[in-house]
C-alpha cells in the first residue's frame, strides 16, 4: 500500500475527507524539492518539481486501495495526474502539475473555495461510480453551479424566527440523480409553528443554480424582445407544444456575477447589447419543490441593432426572436398566450415602471 500526501486544498480536511471517504491517521511531512502550482482556475493545487521549494502537508500512510482510486479519480476529474514517488521508503501518490502555472496562493483558496470545493467534492464522490472522470469533468460547470448556490445563501442570516441549524435535524441526505441538474433528498424534521418538531419525514429537492433572466425592452420603440425555443421539459411533463415563448435566460457560470451573466446570455441568445439593466427581483422560482435563485432583469437596448444570436450550437440551442411592441406584450399576458412565469413577471414590472425608463432616453 502506498500513502497519500495531502497539501493546498486537499489539506483542508472536510474536503480531504469529502474525496478519501475519511482520512484516519495523518502525520506531517514537509516535501522538499517541490512547490505548488495552482490548477482548475485555482481552485486546486498540485505539486511542480523545484529544488529551491518544499511543501507542507500531511500524510495519509498506509492508504487503502479505495482511498488510492478516489484520490486519483478526484484529481483526474480536474485535469490533474496523481502521481507516485519514494519518500523515507514510503511509497506516495500526489497531485502533478505543470511548472508553467502560477502558484498557489492558500489565502485566496481558504477565503473563496474551501467550501465549495468541499460542497463539488461530496457531489463528485457520490456518483464516482456511475460516471467515469472524463464523464464527470463534462458535469462539473453544473456541479460548480449548485454548489456556487448553496455557498451563497449559506452565508446568508437566517431570520430572528427560523435558523435551520437551530431548527432543523438533518437524518440522512441521499443524492439518487446527477446529470446536468441533480436531486438530493433529506430524511429531515423541523420544528413547526407551534414550536414542536415535527416527525422525521422525507423531502427532495431538484437542485439547479443561481440564473439570470433578461426582457430586453427598448425604450424608443417601446417594444420587447422575445424568443422562443424547444423545451424538453413540457415535453417530458406531457405537453403537444413544447415550444414556449420566453425571455433571454442563463445558468450563471462558475465565477459569474448575475450581472455578467445577463449580459452574456443577451447576446448568445439574441445578439443584444444592454446598455442598462434593472434588477427587478431576487428570489427563488418553486420553493416547494427547486434550489435555485433567479435574479430578473429588464435590459435596456437598442433593438434596431441586432447581431446574430440564437444560442450556442454547442449546447444544442435553436432559439427563434421575435420583436413585439408593449401593447401586443400586454395582450399576449391578458389573453394566456405567454407562459413562462419569469416573462410574466418582468412584463407586469414594465408595466409598472414603463413611463419612467422611457424617459431615461
Amino acid at each position: 500500500m502506498a500513502g497519500i500526501f495531502l497539501c493546498g486544498a486537499l489539506a483542508f480536511e472536510p474536503l480531504a475527507d469529502a474525496v478519501l471517504g475519511s482520512v484516519g491517521q495523518l502525520s506531517d511531512l514537509n516535501l522538499s524539492g517541490y512547490r505548488q502550482s495552482s490548477v482548475a482556475e485555482g481552485r486546486l493545487s498540485a505539486l511542480v518539481p523545484d529544488a529551491g521549494y518544499s511543501v507542507p502537508g500531511k500524510v495519509l500512510r498506509g492508504a487503502s486501495e479505495e482511498a488510492e482510486a478516489r484520490f486519483r479519480y478526484f484529481l483526474s476529474v480536474f485535469g490533474v495526474e496523481a502521481q507516485q514517488l519514494t519518500v523515507e521508503v514510503q511509497k506516495l501518490w500526489f497531485p502533478a502539475g505543470n511548472p508553467v502555472l502560477p502558484d498557489w496562493d492558500a489565502g485566496i483558496w481558504s477565503a473563496r473555495y474551501a467550501t465549495l470545493m468541499t460542497r463539488v467534492a461530496f457531489e463528485v464522490m457520490t456518483h464516482r461510480t456511475t460516471y467515469t472522470a472524463q464523464e464527470m469533468a463534462a458535469r462539473l460547470p453544473p456541479i460548480l453551479a449548485r454548489a456556487e448556490l448553496w455557498v451563497n445563501q449559506n452565508a446568508e442570516p437566517p431570520t430572528p424566527e427560523h435558523d435551520a441549524e437551530r431548527d432543523v435535524i438533518v437524518h440522512a441526505v441521499h443524492r439518487p440523480y446527477m446529470n446536468f441538474f441533480a436531486v438530493q433528498e433529506m430524511d429531515l424534521q423541523f420544528r413547526k409553528q407551534d414550536g414542536t418538531m415535527s416527525e422525521v419525514m422525507n423531502r427532495g429537492a431538484l437542485q439547479l443554480g443561481e440564473a439570470s433572466v433578461v426582457l430586453p425592452y427598448d425604450p424608443v420603440t417601446d417594444s420587447v424582445l422575445l424568443i422562443q425555443q424547444f423545451r424538453a421539459s413540457l415535453l417530458i411533463g406531457g405537453s403537444r407544444a413544447p415550444w414556449v415563448w420566453e425571455t433571454v435566460a442563463g445558468m450563471t457560470d462558475p465565477s459569474e456575477t448575475p450581472v455578467e451573466t445577463a449580459h452574456r446570455e443577451a447576446m448568445e441568445e439574441a445578439g443584444l447589447t444592454l446598455w442598462h439593466l434593472e434588477q427587478v427581483a431576487d428570489g427563488v422560482s418553486s420553493p416547494g419543490c427547486m434550489s435555485d435563485r433567479l435574479f430578473l432583469y429588464v435590459g435596456l437596448t437598442d433593438l434596431s441593432r441586432l447581431e446574430d444570436g440564437g444560442g450556442l450550437a454547442s449546447e444544442g440551442e435553436d432559439i427563434k426572436r421575435e420583436i413585439v411592441s408593449f401593447d401586443d406584450l400586454m395582450a399576449g399576458v391578458d389573453s394566456g398566450r405567454y407562459r413562462a412565469i419569469p416573462m410574466l413577471a418582468l412584463a407586469l414590472w414594465l408595466a409598472r415602471h414603463r413611463d419612467r425608463l422611457r424617459a431615461m432616453v
